[in-house]
């Protein structure tokens, strides 16, 4: 995320893509690839989670 940013530094919008990004790449690495189509009513569900247990989700996640 840090290394395409300019000299700003990140925007907001660009931090909660890059939030909602990983949540989603992370969920899908968690299902099997013949599964995705069984689980797509779940995946969009927890798409739909809010924003910020999705960071906590993430920290903790990346922290173990």
């Amino acid at each position: 995320m840090h290394e395409s940013c300019d000299a700003d530094g990140i925007t907001q919008e660009y931090f909660m893509e890059c939030v909602n990004n990983m949540h989603d790449d992370l969920l899908c690495a968690i299902i099997p690839e013949s599964d995705v189509k069984k689980y797509s009513d779940i995946i969009q569900q927890l798409r739909k989670v809010r924003f910020l247990d999705k960071v906590r989700w993430l920290v903790k996640k990346f922290n173990k």
